[in-house]
């Protein structure tokens, strides 16, 4: 009974150390958790643009695509089932899922001086791609010569900018990249119809 009379509890500044602690370790979690979903997002995002580019080049296999008499557009290549289930929102509307999300459009030929021939390809473009996401997503689908000549991309407009250098082999511009997504961007991939 006595050593109960005696106790003491904790002084306010241990208390103080031991939430202190605990917020870090809260903290380092929440980092890394917060970093991975970042990374499974543009994961997802590079499947689901990589599946759509497919299923258009297969769609369009025996024709060519054409922006006068054949355009593509979202509700079209919805219709057509052409887009990843994990870009559609609704009947008309695509949103990629990074962050907040944003809106995705597909068009024919969009992608001004990508194409030989300006009446074929089609592009993928996402809209307000958050500055920590826009340069891995680049890197991620056309970050090397072979990823661009196998997934089919002419063409990766960041704000305006091509970061594909032409040539044989093509190469990825990384600083070009990294200093135009800076700030929430716009990006086109544009792709040739036959891959």
């Amino acid at each position: 009974m006595d050593r109960i009379k005696n106790a003491r509890g904790l002084t306010l500044l241990e208390v103080v150390i031991v939430l202190a602690i605990t917020g870090l370790v809260i903290g380092a979690i929440w980092l890394v958790v917060a970093d991975t979903m970042l990374h499974n997002q543009i994961n997802q995002t590079e499947r689901a643009i990589t599946t759509t580019a497919t299923r258009i080049r297969d769609f369009y296999r025996d024709r060519p695509i054409n922006a006068t008499t054949d355009p593509l557009n979202n509700t079209k290549a919805i219709a057509a089932n052409l887009i990843s289930p994990d870009l559609v929102v609704n009947s008309t509307t695509l949103q990629y899922k990074i962050g907040q999300g944003g809106p995705v459009n597909v068009a024919t030929n969009n992608c001004t001086g990508s194409f030989t021939n300006p009446t074929y390809g089609f592009e993928i473009e996402l809209d307000f791609v958050p500055a920590n996401a826009c340069t891995q997503l680049a890197t991620a689908l056309a970050g090397t010569s072979s990823k661009i000549q196998s997934n089919g991309i002419i063409g990766l407009y960041i704000v305006g900018t091509n970061v594909i250098i032409a040539g044989a082999p093509p190469t990825f511009d990384q600083a070009s990249a990294q200093t135009k997504c800076a700030n929430a961007a716009t990006m086109e991939f544009c792709f040739v119809q036959a891959n």
